[in-house]
């Protein structure tokens, strides 16, 4: 994973994971955290894809890794594909409930991935980011 330069402010937030209840806990934590924070989820890689090319790139993109139809390897690649040009890439975070090494491997392989967080206290979680993220 390469090192982070931190992006001024988060304004917008993209969400990839087809866990309705996961993403209503990230809607309220960012809410909690600040409510001026723009969050847009997508349940599917192709939808994601799609919201990125029609709409200005997220300060923070979340993606999960087991998701059914595409995994969130298969958006990175994606990602890299069309986006990998992009001045002022967005920070993308892998939030996962995988406690394979073998994926945090995987997940280091992508250079657009700045980090690898096990899914639990989201609240804390997306606090821990921030700071490390976002000045």
């Amino acid at each position: 994973m390469e090192s982070i330069i931190k992006p001024k402010t988060l304004n917008k937030i993209l969400v990839i994971d087809d866990d309705d209840i996961y993403n209503k806990i990230v809607a309220y934590s960012v809410l909690m955290i600040d409510p001026s924070i723009h969050l847009h989820v997508e349940k599917s890689v192709d939808k994601a894809i799609n919201h990125l090319l029609e709409n200005d790139l997220p300060d923070l993109i979340l993606v999960d890794i087991n998701m059914p139809s595409k995994s969130g390897y298969e958006f990175l690649k994606l990602y890299e594909k069309y986006f990998s040009n992009c001045e002022n890439s967005p920070l993308i975070y892998i939030m996962t409930t995988s406690i394979l090494i073998a994926d945090k491997i995987k997940a280091a392989e992508y250079n657009t991935v700045n980090g690898f967080k096990v899914k639990g206290d989201i609240f804390k979680i997306l606090n821990e980011i921030i700071s490390e993220g976002f000045s």
